[in-house]
C-alpha cells in the first residue's frame, strides 16, 4: 500500500500528526490487490470421525471470504450431503484408505489429506 503525504517544513511533529491523519481518513484505501480474497483455509479436518463397521465419518472447517464448495476424494463408495462439509463413506475392515478434501473458491484451492484404517 502506498500513501502519500503532504510533507510540513515547518514542523516534525507536524509531519507527524499528517501521517497519522492521513490513514485516518476515508481517502487512504488499500490497494485493489490488497483488497482482494485469496484461497479458502481450512480451519480443521477430522478424519475419521468415526468409524464402526466399516462405516465411516468425515468433517472439514473452513473460512473462505468468497462461496466456496466443497469436493472429496475417497475410494469405495461414499455420500456428501448437498452444501455439507461432511463425508460418510464405507470401507473394508483392515484396509487402508487415503481421504483428500479440497476446499475451492473463486481464488483458488487448498488440500489436505489423510489417511486412515478401516475398522
Amino acid at each position: 500500500m502506498q500513501t502519500f503525504i503532504a510533507r510540513s517544513l515547518v514542523h516534525p511533529l507536524r509531519t507527524a500528526a499528517l501521517a497519522t491523519l492521513a490513514c485516518a481518513l476515508p481517502f487512504c484505501l488499500p490497494s485493489p490487490a490488497a483488497a482482494q480474497s485469496g484461497a479458502p483455509v481450512i480451519t480443521y479436518f477430522v478424519c475419521p470421525l468415526n468409524m464402526e463397521s466399516g462405516n465411516f465419518e468425515c468433517e472439514v472447517g473452513y473460512t473462505s471470504a468468497t462461496p466456496a464448495k466443497v469436493s472429496w476424494s475417497v475410494p469405495g463408495s461414499f455420500t456428501t450431503p448437498p452444501g455439507s462439509s461432511n463425508l460418510f463413506g464405507h470401507c473394508t475392515p483392515g484396509c487402508p484408505y487415503r481421504v483428500s478434501v479440497t476446499i475451492s473458491n473463486a481464488f483458488g484451492n487448498t488440500t489436505q489429506s489423510t489417511t486412515l484404517n478401516c475398522a
